[in-house]
């Protein structure tokens, strides 16, 4: 979307019931995990190319996101075991009701 103004992208993405926090969250786990599959890179360089600037936030967000520490993933993808291939966010896309809005600036704020 090349052109489009920050405040635009926010607006879209507000249809959508999305954040540009959480489309980055969802980007960068899709990648860790895309790189944990598929590449014998370790876990620090995973954390790097992901976007992370600190191995143990990588690790943290990437077991809040899919329930297991990237290691525990990487091994259960290599053993055939089927963890958890998407963020589990991402579910069904609804379209945000104001309420849901006022609620995000609420909480957000309070952080």
């Amino acid at each position: 979307m090349t052109g489009t103004s920050a405040r635009s992208l926010q607006r879209k993405l507000l249809i959508v019931g999305m954040t540009y926090s959480k489309l980055l969250e969802l980007a960068r786990y899709e990648n860790a995990s895309a790189l944990l599959s598929n590449s014998d890179m370790k876990l620090i360089e995973v954390a790097f190319a992901a976007g992370y600037t600190d191995p143990a936030h990588f690790s943290r967000a990437f077991r809040r996101m899919s329930g297991m520490t990237p290691r525990s993933f990487r091994s259960e993808r290599r053993s055939g075991k089927n963890g958890p291939a998407r963020f589990p966010g991402a579910g069904p896309i609804r379209p945000a009701s104001r309420t849901d809005d006022r609620h995000r600036i609420a909480t957000e704020g309070s952080r």
